[in-house]
């Protein structure tokens, strides 16, 4: 029978991922589950899982969650697999997981892999994206007062006010033997490509091309982010004047300031720069649905 690691968050995506509704989902199939709350000390709960005979680690939960667990499983060399029932669920969508829980779940036993890339900012891992600027600004306010006035409508106020706000950091990026130097409200580095010229800023096509795509946004007044937005949503290209765009395997990324807020995966650590952005290629197991049919 084969043994799983589940690390769940009970607040994700509202009652949907309880630990009832987990193993609900897994009825019938032939596999035990270990339950871990992501608020215990996930990385050594999760070795001593594997120690104990679990084969894969399994996120239940957000992006966030995911992120967490796709650590260990870097740093444990163990198989990831993705229940999706946080809010938006990135990473489960982009690499095809059904998101119906029961389906997902026979998914996961099924236990099919598929080699992904993943990438690292100063050692820390993230499985979607990382950025400086507007959107770490934004998450941090919301954090700050979401408590009072709840979740989204945090979210829409330190939105419009991170944008009527605006602050610029000055940031080098050095790749090969350049460097360039930019004074913008936003960076955004992607592991594979974010297709911002299909309509609805559509979410990754690929996660197996070994290449790290960087977006530098130069605007730096609030009608002309306004307008990148749109024309990001509406899948109209981008003009060079108003984003840089690059395609690399590694990034190194200075500032003046000596410690900078950085997202990862819509979570937001404090990094002391230089940031060294770095792609491994085909180095995350992942569990996958099976390939359709072309």
């Amino acid at each position: 029978m084969k043994k799983l690691a589940i690390v769940y968050n009970p607040a994700a995506g509202g009652k949907k991922g309880s630990k009832s509704d987990i193993k609900e989902a897994f009825a019938g199939q032939t596999v035990q589950l270990n339950f871990i709350e992501i608020d215990d000390d996930i990385a050594e709960n999760l070795r001593k899982a594997q120690q104990a005979g679990c084969e894969a680690y399994i996120a239940a939960g957000g992006d966030g969650t995911v992120n967490a667990v796709a650590h260990a499983a870097v740093a444990h060399n163990m198989p990831l697999g993705v229940l999706p029932v946080g809010t938006l669920n990135h990473f489960a969508k982009d690499i095809g997981m059904p998101l119906k829980l029961a389906e997902a779940a026979a998914v996961i036993a099924a236990g099919r892999t598929n080699a992904l890339d993943y990438a690292t900012v100063n050692e820390k891992v993230f499985v979607n994206n990382s950025s400086i600027g507007v959107y770490p600004d934004t998450v941090l306010r919301r954090d700050q007062i979401a408590s009072k006035i709840g979740k989204w409508p945090a979210a829409t106020f330190a939105a419009l006010e991170a944008l009527f706000s605006i602050s610029t950091t000055h940031l080098s990026f050095v790749i090969g033997s350049k460097k360039r130097t930019y004074k913008t409200p936003m960076m955004f580095i992607g592991n594979n490509s974010y297709e911002i010229e299909q309509k609805g800023f559509t979410n990754r096509t690929s996660l197996d091309s070994g290449k790290l795509f960087l977006y530098v946004v130069r605007a730096n007044r609030p009608t002309a982010l306004i307008r990148l937005a749109l024309l990001a949503f509406l899948g109209r290209r981008i003009q060079g004047k108003d984003c840089m765009q690059d395609v690399q395997q590694s990034v190194r990324v200075e500032s003046r300031k000596s410690i900078l807020d950085v997202a990862l995966d819509g979570e937001v650590v404090s990094l002391s720069p230089p940031l060294l952005y770095e792609l491994h290629a085909g180095g995350l197991t992942v569990i996958v649905p099976k390939a359709k049919k072309q």
